[in-house]
């Protein structure tokens, strides 16, 4: 998934050496750890929207992304990127939920 493909991925450096795979896969989950924390900064900070508005927000992106309704890495490797960071913190959230739900025995 991340770090896949040619090196046309990202632009090769001044001294035409490219990035290997590996560079290329720390460099991606850097930028996603980056749009991690942002989103769950600006969560934190969000004000306007009612946790309703903010749960409908988070499925209509999850049925998009299941439905692969999404730019791929390939049409948009930023969007991608936040995408990418968006889903990990739904998943974050949903274990927390779980966890929660376990811990009460239900």
């Amino acid at each position: 998934m991340l770090g896949e493909g040619s090196h046309s991925d990202l632009p090769e450096e001044s001294g035409g050496e490219s990035l290997n795979r590996e560079d290329r896969t720390e460099l991606y989950l850097l930028f996603v750890n980056c749009f991690q924390d942002s989103l769950l900064c600006s969560e934190a900070r969000e004000v306007e929207q009612s946790a309703e508005q903010q749960r409908q927000a988070e499925i209509r992106f999850l049925s998009s992304f299941a439905k692969k309704q999404t730019p791929d890495r390939q049409q948009d490797p930023v969007e991608f990127l936040l995408n990418t960071a968006r889903l990990r913190v739904n998943l974050s959230t949903a274990a927390e939920l779980l966890k929660a739900v376990a811990a009460q025995g239900l």
